[in-house]
C-alpha cells in the first residue's frame, strides 16, 4: 500500500510539474507580445528612444 501512495504522490508531483511548466511557457509568450505591442505604441505616441 505504501508503494502505491507513494507512486502517485511522485507521478502527481510530475504531472503538477509538467502543468507550471506548460503554463509558464504560455505565460511568457503572452507577455513578450503584450510588451511588443506596447513598445510599439509609445514609439508611435512618443517617438523612438534615444540612446
Amino acid at each position: 500500500m505504501a508503494l502505491i501512495s507513494s507512486s502517485i504522490l511522485f507521478y502527481g508531483g510530475l504531472v503538477v510539474a509538467g502543468i507550471a511548466a506548460v503554463t509558464l511557457a504560455i505565460l511568457f509568450v503572452i507577455f513578450l507580445v503584450k510588451h511588443t505591442r506596447l513598445k510599439k505604441r509609445l514609439d508611435e505616441e512618443y517617438g523612438k528612444k534615444e540612446k
